[in-house]
Parts: structure tokens; sequence; C-alpha cells
């Protein structure tokens, strides 16, 4: 089974695999080459600012975006077709009329076309951490989007994510491109809701400070993860949008205290962890959804 598995998607995975070495090529370009222009400059210059720009600092620039749009790529024209297809030109029911279960079947095809990939992406996600390092100023630093996404472990979670979820959806629907259209649905809704709750994942710090004009926006440490800027009045209560009323029409402020809530560049790793095991957690649910659809809607 394996075998035969190998020898229907030892094309594309072998393609996927080319395209994330060219992009890891590309990775240590942009990495190598931005270090090089900070030290022309004797490091006052990140990410090239005291030279026109290069040809890496224009990537660097597009390159995380490039990245999200691999992930689906790679999840969703891979994992997409690999049951749909079957379905759409019938070769599973001469799968399934051999020795091996329908969970068996599914669950090899998946894991070796899986695997791989997820590997090699983890080995990308590392190195852009990286080669992104001399951007943090121009993106705001590693704990936002999508810097965050695209660096470390979180880029080898996303693409396991969205290949399980087309791979499932492919079960389910049997048509190819129904299932991609779907999968960038969820794709995105993933992303967004990632976003949203990324500061959810600890308590953030703060630094008050008696308002006034200079503190009216407190500056964080750098890399920071800024959830809000808040101003408190005597009694405890955020009047941010009264301040804000106030600075716009003249009348009289009425906020003691500015405060700023945010998450430091140290928790990037955690923040990491956290986000790639909500994910792997997400894909094991939706992959035993998987197994479900296997056994009500396929016979042998």
């Amino acid at each position: 089974m394996t075998w035969l598995a190998w020898r229907q998607q030892r094309v594309s995975i072998l393609t996927v695999l080319g395209i994330i070495a060219v992009c890891a090529a590309v990775t240590a370009y942009i990495g190598i080459d931005l270090r090089a222009i900070n030290a022309e400059n004797g490091g006052a210059c990140e990410g090239g600012a005291c030279r026109p720009p290069s040809l890496s600092v224009i990537l660097a620039n597009l390159w995380p975006w490039l990245l999200l749009l691999l992930v689906f790529m790679v999840g969703a024209l891979t994992g997409g077709p690999l049951f749909a297809r079957e379905a759409e030109k019938g070769t599973h029911v001469l799968a399934l009329t051999q020795s091996v279960s329908r969970i068996r079947w599914w669950a090899t095809k998946l894991v070796l076309g899986l695997v791989p990939v997820v590997v090699a992406m983890l080995g990308l996600g590392l190195l852009n951490g990286w080669a992104m390092e001399p951007t943090y100023f121009s993106y705001g630093g590693p704990l936002l989007s999508p810097i965050f996404q695209t660096t470390g472990v979180a880029l080898a979670a996303y693409t396991l994510f969205t290949f399980v979820v087309a791979a499932v959806i492919g079960s389910a629907l049997k048509r190819t491109v129904g299932t991609v259209a779907i999968t960038v649905g969820v794709f995105l809704v993933a992303s967004l809701a990632a976003v949203a709750f990324r500061p959810m994942y600890a308590e953030p710090e703060q630094i008050t400070k008696p308002y006034g004009d200079e503190n009216l926006f407190i500056e964080t440490p750098e890399g920071a993860l800024v959830i809000e800027h808040a101003h408190i009045d005597a009694n405890g209560n955020n009047v941010s949008d009264e301040v804000f009323e106030c600075l716009r029409t003249g009348c009289n402020v009425v906020a003691e205290y500015s405060t700023v809530y945010y998450h430091p560049i140290e928790r990037y790793w955690p923040f990491q962890a956290s986000e790639a095991a909500a994910l792997t957690v997400l894909t094991v649910v939706i992959a035993a959804g998987g197994v479900w659809i296997m056994r009500t809607r396929y016979s042998r």
C-alpha cells in the first residue's frame, strides 16, 4: 500500500519539495544580503535603509506574504486533490477492493503526502525566522502578522492544518475545484482567528505613566506586540475615547494616567508553541472527521 501511494504521489511530492528548496535558497539570500547591507554601514541601517533598495530589500518586504501564499498552495493544491481526484476518476474503487482497509488506505496516502512537506516547511520557517530579523523594524517585530505565521514552527503548523483540511474536504466533496475553493475560505478564517486570539495567549504586560503630551503614547520595548494604549482617570476608568475627543475639540482632559498593554518580544517562542499546538489539536479533530467520512461515505 505504501509503495502504491508513493508511486501515485511521488511527482507532486517531489515537485513541492523542489519549490520549497527554491524558496529556502531565496530566503537564505535575503538573510545574508540584509546582514551584509547592515555590516557595510556599521549596523546602523536595518533593512538596507542607507542605500538604494537592493533585490533582497524588495523581496524582504514581499516575502512573508509570498510564503503565506506558498502555505496555501502546498496545503490546498496538494492536499485537496489527494482524495478528490481519486473520487472524480473512480480510481478509489480499485484501491478499496484490495486487502487494505479504507482507513489504512486513507491514512497511508495522507501521511505519505504530509510528512515530507511539513518537515520541509518546518526547516523553511526556521530559516525564514533568521532571515527576517533585520526587517523587524519595518514590520514592528516578529509577533505581528505576517512575520509570525511565516517564521519558526508556525509555518509548518499552518501547512499541516491546511493540508489536512483540504484532504478531508476533498474526501467529503469528491470535487477538486470545489475543495480548493472551500479551503481558501477555511484558511482565511483560521488565519484571521489566530491573529485575533494571539494577544490572549498570555496576560499582557503594562507600563503606566502620568498623563501628559509626552506620554500620550508610551514607547514600548523594541519588537513588542502592542495590545492597547489606554488613558485612565482618577477613579480607574478607561477614558481613552474622551481623551481623543478632547484632543480634537480642545475640551478639558480628564485622564490622570496613560497605560500601554503589550507582549514583549521574549514571548515569541512561547506564542509560537501555543499557536502551533492549537493548530495541531484542531488538525487532529479535523482528521478524525476524515476518518468518520471514510467509514460512512466510502464502501468497498
